[in-house]
Protein backbone atom coordinates (compact mmCIF):
# COMPACT_ATOMS: atom_id res chain seq x y z
CA UNK A 1 0.00 0.00 0.00
CA UNK A 2 1.36 3.38 -0.96
CA UNK A 3 2.12 6.00 1.65
CA UNK A 4 0.38 9.44 1.82
CA UNK A 5 1.12 11.70 -0.76
CA UNK A 6 4.01 13.97 0.56
CA UNK A 7 2.16 17.19 -1.33
CA UNK A 8 -1.05 16.13 0.74
CA UNK A 9 0.68 15.61 3.90
CA UNK A 10 2.48 18.75 3.74
CA UNK A 11 -1.08 20.57 3.50
CA UNK A 12 -2.24 18.74 5.79
CA UNK A 13 0.12 19.92 8.46
CA UNK A 14 -0.81 23.41 7.78
CA UNK A 15 -4.57 23.23 8.27
CA UNK A 16 -3.97 21.31 12.08
CA UNK A 17 -4.23 17.73 10.19
CA UNK A 18 -6.87 18.12 7.79
CA UNK A 19 -7.85 18.30 4.21
CA UNK A 20 -10.60 17.92 1.66
CA UNK A 21 -11.00 15.70 -1.23
CA UNK A 22 -10.70 18.63 -3.28
CA UNK A 23 -7.17 19.74 -2.09
CA UNK A 24 -6.65 16.31 -2.27
CA UNK A 25 -7.66 16.02 -6.19
CA UNK A 26 -5.48 19.11 -6.69
CA UNK A 27 -2.23 17.79 -5.55
CA UNK A 28 -3.30 14.17 -7.19
CA UNK A 29 -4.57 11.92 -5.12
CA UNK A 30 -7.89 10.62 -6.37
CA UNK A 31 -10.53 9.15 -4.61
CA UNK A 32 -9.80 5.83 -4.84
CA UNK A 33 -6.62 6.10 -2.77
CA UNK A 34 -8.43 8.36 -0.21
CA UNK A 35 -10.49 5.25 0.44
CA UNK A 36 -7.08 3.06 0.54
CA UNK A 37 -6.17 5.23 2.92
CA UNK A 38 -9.01 4.77 5.05
CA UNK A 39 -9.01 1.44 4.83
CA UNK A 40 -5.48 1.37 5.69
CA UNK A 41 -6.20 3.99 9.00
CA UNK A 42 -3.72 6.50 7.52
CA UNK A 43 -6.42 9.04 7.40
CA UNK A 44 -9.84 9.16 8.72
CA UNK A 45 -12.99 10.44 6.98
CA UNK A 46 -14.54 13.06 9.39
CA UNK A 47 -17.17 14.58 7.03
CA UNK A 48 -18.59 14.31 3.99
CA UNK A 49 -15.33 15.31 1.76
CA UNK A 50 -13.23 16.22 4.79
CA UNK A 51 -10.49 13.86 6.23
CA UNK A 52 -8.28 13.86 8.96
CA UNK A 53 -4.32 12.38 9.10
CA UNK A 54 -4.88 9.95 11.64
CA UNK A 55 -3.86 10.74 14.99
CA UNK A 56 -1.43 8.41 16.81
CA UNK A 57 -4.23 8.12 19.62
CA UNK A 58 -7.97 8.23 20.28
CA UNK A 59 -8.88 11.74 19.83
CA UNK A 60 -11.11 13.04 22.49
CA UNK A 61 -15.05 14.36 22.24
CA UNK A 62 -13.61 18.13 22.49
CA UNK A 63 -10.77 17.24 19.97
CA UNK A 64 -12.76 16.00 17.47
CA UNK A 65 -15.12 18.85 18.08
CA UNK A 66 -12.92 21.16 17.33
CA UNK A 67 -11.48 19.21 14.20
CA UNK A 68 -14.92 19.06 12.83
CA UNK A 69 -15.10 23.23 13.70
CA UNK A 70 -12.03 23.73 11.99
CA UNK A 71 -12.38 21.31 8.63
CA UNK A 72 -15.86 23.63 8.41
CA UNK A 73 -14.23 26.48 7.15
CA UNK A 74 -12.21 24.39 4.91
CA UNK A 75 -15.92 23.09 3.58
CA UNK A 76 -17.58 26.42 3.51
CA UNK A 77 -15.83 29.55 3.29
CA UNK A 78 -18.86 31.46 4.62
CA UNK A 79 -18.93 29.31 7.50
CA UNK A 80 -19.06 31.00 11.18
CA UNK A 81 -19.07 29.06 14.34
CA UNK A 82 -21.67 29.60 17.01
CA UNK A 83 -22.74 27.91 20.28
CA UNK A 84 -21.07 26.10 21.88
CA UNK A 85 -18.69 25.58 19.07
CA UNK A 86 -17.85 29.16 19.33
CA UNK A 87 -17.24 29.22 22.76
CA UNK A 88 -15.19 26.45 22.92
CA UNK A 89 -13.41 28.23 19.60
CA UNK A 90 -12.82 31.14 22.33
CA UNK A 91 -11.43 28.67 25.11
CA UNK A 92 -13.50 28.82 27.42
CA UNK A 93 -15.13 25.39 29.20
CA UNK A 94 -18.31 23.98 28.57
CA UNK A 95 -20.22 21.80 31.26
CA UNK A 96 -22.73 18.81 30.06
CA UNK A 97 -22.93 20.24 26.64
CA UNK A 98 -23.11 17.10 23.79
CA UNK A 99 -19.88 17.53 21.57
CA UNK A 100 -21.30 15.63 18.18
CA UNK A 101 -22.44 18.10 16.10
CA UNK A 102 -20.65 21.78 15.53
CA UNK A 103 -23.31 24.71 15.14
CA UNK A 104 -22.61 26.76 12.40
CA UNK A 105 -24.17 30.24 10.88
CA UNK A 106 -24.04 30.47 6.92
CA UNK A 107 -26.15 32.10 4.38
CA UNK A 108 -29.11 29.60 4.16
CA UNK A 109 -33.43 30.57 5.18
CA UNK A 110 -33.22 28.20 7.85
CA UNK A 111 -31.75 25.41 9.82
CA UNK A 112 -30.31 22.21 8.08
CA UNK A 113 -28.68 19.07 9.20
CA UNK A 114 -25.50 18.29 6.97
CA UNK A 115 -23.65 15.92 8.63
CA UNK A 116 -21.54 15.75 11.09
CA UNK A 117 -23.20 19.74 11.70
CA UNK A 118 -25.85 21.48 12.41
CA UNK A 119 -26.31 24.56 10.37
CA UNK A 120 -28.25 27.59 11.08
CA UNK A 121 -29.18 30.95 8.92
CA UNK A 122 -26.45 33.77 9.52
CA UNK A 123 -27.29 37.06 11.83
CA UNK A 124 -25.36 39.19 13.42
CA UNK A 125 -21.42 39.90 13.27
CA UNK A 126 -18.11 38.01 13.51
CA UNK A 127 -15.45 37.62 14.60
CA UNK A 128 -11.72 36.20 15.15
CA UNK A 129 -11.13 33.11 16.75
CA UNK A 130 -8.40 30.47 17.05
CA UNK A 131 -10.32 28.16 15.44
CA UNK A 132 -11.81 30.76 12.56
CA UNK A 133 -14.60 32.95 12.68
CA UNK A 134 -16.98 32.78 15.36
CA UNK A 135 -20.21 35.20 16.30
CA UNK A 136 -19.02 37.48 18.94
CA UNK A 137 -18.55 35.57 22.46
CA UNK A 138 -21.71 37.28 24.37
CA UNK A 139 -23.67 35.82 21.09
CA UNK A 140 -21.95 32.43 21.50
CA UNK A 141 -22.94 32.31 25.01
CA UNK A 142 -26.52 33.15 24.45
CA UNK A 143 -27.00 30.55 21.86
CA UNK A 144 -25.24 27.57 24.25
CA UNK A 145 -27.75 28.47 26.84
CA UNK A 146 -30.85 28.39 24.21
CA UNK A 147 -29.41 25.12 22.48
CA UNK A 148 -28.32 23.03 25.94
CA UNK A 149 -30.03 24.79 29.42
CA UNK A 150 -29.41 27.63 32.38
CA UNK A 151 -27.05 26.12 33.77
CA UNK A 152 -25.07 25.30 31.30
CA UNK A 153 -25.01 28.71 30.12
CA UNK A 154 -23.96 29.89 33.27
CA UNK A 155 -21.19 28.19 34.09
CA UNK A 156 -19.84 29.28 30.04
CA UNK A 157 -20.75 33.30 30.91
CA UNK A 158 -19.09 32.79 34.51
CA UNK A 159 -15.96 31.80 32.61
CA UNK A 160 -16.27 34.58 30.20
CA UNK A 161 -16.82 37.05 32.96
CA UNK A 162 -14.42 35.94 35.00
CA UNK A 163 -11.76 36.42 32.77
CA UNK A 164 -12.74 39.92 31.62
CA UNK A 165 -13.49 37.92 28.03
CA UNK A 166 -17.27 39.67 27.51
CA UNK A 167 -19.33 42.37 30.05
CA UNK A 168 -22.35 41.93 31.63
CA UNK A 169 -23.89 44.55 29.30
CA UNK A 170 -22.87 43.13 26.58
CA UNK A 171 -24.16 39.24 27.76
CA UNK A 172 -27.34 41.41 28.57
CA UNK A 173 -27.89 43.00 25.16
CA UNK A 174 -27.11 39.59 23.48
CA UNK A 175 -30.12 37.98 26.21
CA UNK A 176 -32.10 40.62 24.60
CA UNK A 177 -31.61 40.79 21.09
CA UNK A 178 -33.29 37.00 21.62
CA UNK A 179 -36.47 37.84 23.69
CA UNK A 180 -38.78 36.72 20.93
CA UNK A 181 -37.21 33.73 20.33
CA UNK A 182 -38.25 29.85 21.39
CA UNK A 183 -36.45 29.18 25.18
CA UNK A 184 -35.99 32.54 25.42
CA UNK A 185 -36.48 32.51 29.18
CA UNK A 186 -33.31 29.93 29.82
CA UNK A 187 -31.18 32.96 28.69
CA UNK A 188 -33.04 35.47 30.61
CA UNK A 189 -32.78 33.10 33.66
CA UNK A 190 -29.33 32.95 32.91
CA UNK A 191 -28.69 36.53 33.94
CA UNK A 192 -30.07 36.31 36.84
CA UNK A 193 -27.63 33.58 37.91
CA UNK A 194 -24.21 34.91 36.15
CA UNK A 195 -21.61 35.92 38.52
CA UNK A 196 -18.13 37.17 37.54
CA UNK A 197 -16.48 36.14 40.68
CA UNK A 198 -17.30 32.51 40.54
CA UNK A 199 -13.70 31.20 39.68
CA UNK A 200 -14.38 27.16 38.80
CA UNK A 201 -17.43 25.34 37.30
CA UNK A 202 -17.81 24.23 40.79
CA UNK A 203 -18.52 27.49 41.92
CA UNK A 204 -21.00 28.21 38.93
Amino acid sequence: MACLDPNLLALAEGQCGLFTTRQARDVGVVAKALREHVTSKRIVRLARGLYAVSPPRPQSSEARHQSLARGAHLLYDDAVLTGVTAVLAHGLPVWNCPLGRPDLLRPIHRQVGVRPYRVRPRRGGQVDSPWGPTVPLAQALVQLCLDHGIVQGVVSADAALHAGRVTLAELTAAVEAVRTWPKSNRPRAMLEFVDPSCESVAES
